[in-house]
């Protein structure tokens, strides 16, 4: 979904879902597994286009690789809250809320 909405091939407020039936009713049967494939393992490899700047697999030597889809590293400063993002974030609200209420019941 990320790479789709960067490419503009989806808009900026589409959810995974709409995302979805969008690229499913444009791209051909016959090419979407090889699509899919492509994405995923572009999106484990390119700087630009990782969740967070940060490639599962950068390549050897450290240097970074430019973009073939043409991108550079342009995220704002918040980090993208896909999956593992979200899920951070989740946590650190729940471990204040436990802060906060352990405080409240220390004074009481």
């Amino acid at each position: 979904m990320r790479i789709a909405k960067t490419a503009g091939w989806v808009g900026p407020g589409e959810t995974r879902e709409s995302t979805y039936a969008i690229l499913n009713a444009v791209v051909e049967d016959h090419v979407k597994m090889d699509l899919h494939c492509l994405l995923v393992k572009h999106g484990k490899v390119c700087h630009a286009c990782a969740a967070n700047g940060k490639p599962q697999f950068p390549p050897e030597g450290g240097g970074k690789l430019k973009c073939p889809m043409g991108r550079e590293r342009v995220r704002a400063e918040k980090p993208y809250e896909g999956a593992g993002g979200a899920k951070k974030a989740k946590r650190k609200r729940k471990v204040k809320d436990e802060k906060e209420e352990e405080n409240r019941v220390k004074t009481d």
